[in-house]
């Protein structure tokens, strides 16, 4: 993970208090100046919170890239809703965002959804002990970091904003001239998912904009003007921890919000204790993704508010082949030992050997 989160010296205190809140030990103190080690960073913002002086920021794009492309899109995640009131609210918000200077704003709810479905689908046919569902870069990068063992148990999927970037490339191609792509993020993980922090990758998102940098111009813009769109219920449910596993496989998945209990739980599968678990689907936020510190309200308030647009949610799940959605999954093995049984004993006897060792 690229670095989006930036050191601001003249603020910091020094008090370590980020040194304590990361989760994976990624932040020194070194020369009197804090170093965030990029390897270890999750993005998961825990750090930002932690800190009372504002001495670490998340790197946000700016609108003033806009200039740069002939046709401008922005891809809104659906966690918007739960600081919004109405179906007209939102309209209206998007509506907003689209005179900030787009030529298209695309909810994404459809395109969540259909990866909600996916996971389901997938858990369920593959014949897969139990998997993982971490559309979350933070929890993809904490497994990565802290849990490799459990690389292979998680679900092979994209970013939903990922999915719609690529099939957005691939509608319009040259037809619009320089196209650039913009993702809307509630969190800092997600900042990461585009060629502004990796541009060693290949990615199709151009840019990324926090909810909250542009949350002043969207205030300006909104009135009564309206942008069509659908709200997808599925969608709605995949972005809140609680809504989840609600549905007829709700005894065989264990939603589980926020790192430290999200850690808990890791470290419960990796020793094979979850045997009643067939989905662990996991957020690093508060709630889901609509706890997410870039949004302008609170989680207990959005998660209220959000539950309310279920009624209203009309959109089917955006029609998307699972070859679109397949991501190659990263794994530390190279030889047969894949499967999660074979892992874990292993694990045990490697244990088994270093406590025969002395010292």
């Amino acid at each position: 993970m690229s670095k989006v989160i930036s050191y601001q010296f003249e603020s910091c205190q020094k008090c370590l208090r980020c040194l304590r809140a990361c989760p994976t030990g990624a932040i020194r103190m070194e020369n009197g100046k804090v170093n965030i080690n990029n390897e270890k960073c999750i993005g998961c913002d825990e750090c930002l919170a932690a800190c009372p002086a504002r001495g670490l920021k998340a790197c946000s794009d700016s609108l003033d890239t806009l200039s740069d492309y002939d046709y401008k899109i922005l891809l809104v995640p659906t966690a918007l809703l739960s600081d919004l009131d109405s179906v007209a609210e939102y309209r209206q918000t998007l509506m907003a965002l689209k005179k900030l200077g787009f030529d298209e704003v695309i909810d994404l709810s459809p395109v969540e959804g259909a990866l909600y479905k996916f996971a389901r689908q997938y858990v369920s046919e593959s014949g897969l002990k139990y998997a993982i569902t971490a559309t979350c870069p933070a929890i993809r990068k904490l497994i990565e970091v802290k849990y490799p063992m459990l690389l292979s148990a998680i679900l092979p999927f994209k970013d939903c904003a990922e999915i719609m970037a690529e099939k957005l490339r691939k509608k319009y191609g040259a037809s619009k001239g320089k196209l650039g792509i913009y993702n809307l993020c509630e969190c800092a993980a997600k900042l990461s998912l585009s060629k502004q922090y990796n541009p060693d990758q290949h990615l199709e998102i151009d840019h990324s904009l926090t909810i909250a940098s542009v949350f002043p111009s969207i205030q300006k813009q909104r009135n009564n003007e309206e942008l069509e769109c659908e709200i997808c219920k599925e969608g709605i449910k995949s972005t809140v921890q609680d809504l989840y596993n609600q549905g007829r496989y709700e005894n065989d998945i264990l939603a589980v919000d926020d790192l430290k209990k999200v850690s808990q739980v890791l470290e419960l599968a990796e020793f094979d204790r979850l045997k009643e678990v067939k989905l662990l689907a996991l957020y690093a936020c508060p709630n889901g993704c609509i706890g997410g510190r870039f949004l302008w309200g609170n989680p207990y308030n959005g998660r209220i508010k959000i539950e309310r647009f279920l009624p209203f949610a009309k959109a089917k799940v955006a029609d998307i082949a699972f070859t679109d959605v397949f991501r190659l999954p990263k794994s530390i093995h190279t030889d047969e030992k894949t499967n999660m049984q074979d892992q874990v004993n292993h694990f045990l006897a490697v244990n088994k050997c270093l406590e025969q060792l002395p010292g």
